[in-house]
């Protein structure tokens, strides 16, 4: 009730600042047109009026409806960075408008010592950095060729080239985008301004969406936003990330990409193909857009993995449990369509829709070796997997010039992700399911021990007996063998996860004065969210000790040698291939899952399938959104301009799942939770000349918590100390809450460029953490986690940018520029241990030092472009009873990038990129970086291939 108050006095508020007047005055009117040039629409042009402060800019489209004029002869002057400014002298109509129709503005040419730099990308630049310099809010912004002349192919490795944002990468590509060094969950991925549904299975029930499903060439604009504005969806922390597809198509055009592509690590083919087309019909009214994209790759990563022991009563602290060698091998292949279409009704009413279908497949095998040197066994694991993720979607929009300055835009989307992981398409011997055999060979002595029998890094050992890191071996003293080597346990597992929004959303504003606009709108929002797990186990009574039941060793098994063996791990040596044995065959894989529930495997093997467990972990949630907002534009003075107002949110949830009692019996229960974000929000913009901008903001955003955290069911499981160790969710958690500060300064150069600094700060509170609690259960000492909210925190940060063509520089080198960006960030949260102990540790995922750095060439027709990347290291894991010794860390990285393109004529392009030159692993460690826990290598991966602009 209070927030309802709240929203109304504002609504009142800002009702009497607006001024008495809501209508033209009948000695104003107002100028409407379409601004574009060689290329299409040109979006954020400054459009003023000659002698006074008032103006207003392009949309996406390109469109402006400037209202207000004072009637009679206006000189109308329109301004884009690295266009030659137009006037126009127009006549404006008292209480009507005059529409300019089409409006063409030219490039300007950068001359130097009588030699003109021009470049086949520079418009997009302009583009992008004209959004930023007239937008409301503090971001940045990349446009759709920006996008391509980088080596990126999808959306999440585009936008790490932006200050502040960093990726997580999957199979070497990346997948999540983290702004500002927050939390995943706590970032807004949006398209067209609509919340991206998170339902991979990848994301654990969490709200992170991963942006590898979505090709770079379906985007025209990425525009990131750190401080978010009232119109913007409020649970954004770190900010947002919009990606804008092609919304009007401009004149007829078909453009055509083909490239074939090449993996060195694992000698693999590729290709790529995309293609658009556009056009206009019905004299312009009616457009059309359609395009399409392919790319599939191969994909070959190497594993090791270390795990050590801590908080194990029988064994030593850091020495070494197990270490596992994994191959991932396989084909992953995106692929985009979309569709797109406009109608102008007439100059007043414009209807729009839009359709989209994406898909990142993948089809791989994993071959793994686990060496157990405190069970004195090994452990080889072979399994295939069949996944992909889909986003498909649509959206149908209008905007309506209603009459005295009013405009009403409104949009109806439904937008869903669906993911599985399940059977290879092509398995003829099995209905559902993943299959992973594990084989097991007992009695496997390991050598390399120190004195107390235990196995060590050489920095870790009592007596220095040990390895050195990158280069673990097994130093086995029982050779594998074959017909040793037996089946013991068998898998089957699918997961799939769903998650739909159906949004309805409108907005309404009015220029209602010469230096004051209004807007406000409203949106509703329905999310279905599902994750179900399937899983069957199998165990050999062989295995468990049962006398007299059969073994079944690999050796009476089809085989075959894991690929590329001698070179496994290369980037250390190749020091495993003499201990790398032959793995079962891929066929015999199926089979073998299709036999166990034969009467001849139910006789070997026994069902330990346990169908509670499954349900206890599956989540299935309805989420209700309700939210209005009303701001307004203060130009101040001529220098200086306010935006502000209140949001308001309303979100309710449902999750169904089930409830264990003390005698293991389930009940179904359907907990409910609702609650209430009011969001001020302010921003200051202080135009200290043409070229520089001062900016400063205050904005309350939030993070909702994930559906995971929500999910009502409990489980127990055996925790590392062999202890029981119970989980939880907890329905009546409270979303996390940030008041945000942000000041920035950027400096956009007259030849193309910008240098910005920037400082930011957020507190944080009742942020979400896992608790630890024990009590003893029937005489056992038991551990409970369970998500709480915590006391709060802080985050604070700095950005530094610059973008320069350097045309200072004499003949063919003023064609080289650079682009630079780094952002530090610090943070600290407070938790308590299950002793109630507080400690206060930085934020996951948050890398206290990135860096984006690029040096390109771009003349008569020649791009050359190199790239780099730098995240610092950071926590990915906290391990609170243990201490942050024994944390999880992820290691620093750097990356190197190659492209090139070359324009063969005005309609034929030739292009050229390689990734990760350096060969860069991922890397995880535990408490120091000279003990790893992962280290992956990814190899370098190519793609040479033409563009075509048929017509």
């Amino acid at each position: 009730m209070k927030s309802k108050q709240y929203f109304y006095y504002l609504t009142l508020l800002l009702t009497f600042l607006s001024g008495r007047n809501f209508a033209f005055a009948q000695d104003k009117g107002a100028v409407i047109g379409d601004v574009q040039d060689a290329t299409g629409a040109l979006p954020g042009v400054s459009i003023r009026l000659e002698g006074a402060a008032m103006g207003t800019i392009t949309d996406p489209s390109g469109k402006f409806y400037f209202s207000n004029v004072p009637a009679g002869e206006q000189v109308i002057i329109f301004s884009f960075i690295g266009y030659e400014e137009l006037k126009k002298q127009v006549t404006i109509p008292a209480g009507d408008r005059v529409n300019l129709g089409e409006i063409r503005m030219d490039e300007a040419s950068m001359e130097l010592e009588g030699v003109i730099v021009q470049s086949n990308y520079l418009p997009s630049q302009m583009r992008a950095l004209s959004m930023q310099k007239k937008g409301l809010a503090i971001g940045n912004v990349l446009a759709a060729d920006a996008v391509g002349k980088l080596p990126d192919r999808n959306a999440a490795e585009a936008v790490q080239r932006v200050p502040g944002v960093s990726i997580t990468r999957y199979r070497g590509e990346g997948q999540m985008a983290i702004v500002r060094g927050t939390p995943m969950e706590w970032n807004a991925m949006l398209i067209n301004g609509s919340r991206l549904p998170a339902g991979s299975t990848y994301s654990g029930g969490t709200r992170s969406t991963g942006l590898d499903v979505f090709p770079s060439e379906l985007i025209e604009f990425a525009s990131v936003t750190k401080a978010l504005t009232p119109d913007m969806e409020g649970d954004a922390i770190g900010g947002s990330i919009n990606l804008q597809t092609r919304r009007m198509a401009a004149e007829k055009s078909l453009d055509i990409s083909l490239g074939a592509g090449y993996n060195e690590k694992g000698q693999q083919p590729g290709y790529n193909f995309s293609a658009v087309f556009q056009d206009r019909y019905l004299d312009g009214k009616l457009g059309l857009i359609a395009s399409a994209s392919s790319w599939s790759r191969g994909v070959t990563q190497d594993n090791q993995n270390i795990n050590y022991n801590y908080m194990v009563e029988e064994a030593p602290t850091y020495s070494i449990s197990n270490m596992e060698l994994r191959q991932y091998r396989g084909q992953r292949t995106t692929i985009g369509a979309y569709l797109a279409t406009d109608y102008e009704i007439n100059e007043d009413h414009h209807l729009y829709a839009r359709g989209t279908f994406n898909r990142m497949g993948e089809d791989y095998k994993t071959r793994q070796y686990t060496f157990n040197f405190d069970g004195d066994y090994a452990e080889m694991l072979t399994r295939r997997n069949d996944a992909y993720t889909d986003l498909f979607g649509g959206e149908i929009e209008g905007e309506h010039q209603l009459g005295k300055g009013w405009k009403l835009d409104w949009k109806g989307s439904y937008y869903e992700t669906g993911s599985l992981m399940g059977t290879p398409l092509d398995n003829e011997y099995m209905d559902y399911g993943l299959p992973f055999t594990y084989f097991r060979q007992n009695d496997v002595s390991y050598g390399g021990r120190s004195n107390d029998g235990f196995k060590y890094l050489a920095m870790d050992s009592p007596n220095g007996v040990g390895d050195r890191a990158g280069s673990i071996l097994p130093h086995n003293e029982v050779a594998l063998d074959p017909e040793l080597m037996n089946l013991n346990m068998l898998i089957l597992m699918g997961v799939e996860g769903r998650e739909a929004d159906q949004v309805f959303q409108m907005n309404l504003q009015n220029q209602l004065t010469e230096n004051f606009k209004i807007k406000f709108g409203g949106k509703y929002r329905v999310k279905e969210h599902e994750m179900t797990t399937g899983q069957a186990l199998y165990l050999s009574m062989a295995g468990l000790g049962i006398p007299g039941m059969p073994v079944y060793p690999l050796s009476g098994f089809e085989t075959e040698a894991l690929p590329q063996r001698n070179s496994y791990l290369r980037e250390m040596g190749s020091p495993y291939g003499d201990v790398l044995l032959p793995h079962m065959t891929m066929g015999e894989l199926d089979q073998t899952a299709n036999w166990v529930n034969s009467p001849e495997g139910q006789a070997a093997f026994m069902d330990l399938t346990n169908t509670d467990n499954l349900l206890l972990s599956n989540t299935i949630a309805r989420e209700q959104v309700t939210a209005g907002y009303m701001m307004g534009e203060w130009h101040i003075n001529s220098k200086l301009d306010f935006v502000g107002g209140m949001r308001y949110e309303h979100t309710a949830v449902q999750m169904d799942g089930y409830d264990m009692d003390e005698e293991g019996q389930l009940t179904a229960v359907s907990p409910k939770n609702n609650y209430h974000s009011l969001l001020p929000m302010g921003h200051l913009k202080y135009a200290a000349n043409e070229q520089t901008n001062l900016r400063a903001a205050y904005t309350r955003t939030f993070a909702r918590p994930n559906f995971s955290q929500l999910n009502p069911s409990t489980s127990t499981n055996m925790g590392q100390n062999g202890l029981p160790m119970v989980s939880g969710g907890n329905m009546n958690l409270r979303p996390t809450y940030a008041h945000n500060f942000d000041l920035m300064v950027e400096h956009f150069f007259q030849d193309i460029g910008l240098m910005s600094a920037g400082v930011f700060f957020k507190q944080l509170d009742d942020v979400i953490y896992t608790n630890a609690s024990q009590e003893m259960v029937d005489g056992t000492l038991t551990t409970f986690h369970r998500p709480e909210n915590s006391n709060g925190g802080w985050l604070a940060g700095l950005e530094l940018a610059f973008s320069k063509r350097l045309t200072f520089l004499p003949g063919w080198a003023s064609g080289f520029g650079i682009d630079m960006n780094y952002t530090y960030t610090a943070s600290e949260l407070e938790m308590p241990l299950a002793d109630g102990t507080m400690v206060y540790e930085p934020l996951k995922n948050q890398p206290k030092h990135i860096y984006n750095a690029s040096l390109y060439y771009e003349r008569n027709g020649l791009m050359l472009r190199m790239a780099a990347n730098y995240k610092g290291a950071f926590i990915s894991e906290y391990r609170l009873e243990a201490g942050a010794a024994h944390y999880q860390w992820y290691d620093k990285n750097f990356m190197l990038d190659f492209s090139a393109a070359y324009s063969v004529s005005d309609r034929v392009k030739i292009y050229a990129e390689l990734n990760n030159l350096t060969n860069s692993p991922l890397v995880y460690f535990h408490g120091v970086s000279d003990r790893p826990e992962k280290v992956e290598y990814y190899g370098i991966r190519g793609q040479l291939g033409m563009r075509f602009n048929l017509f």
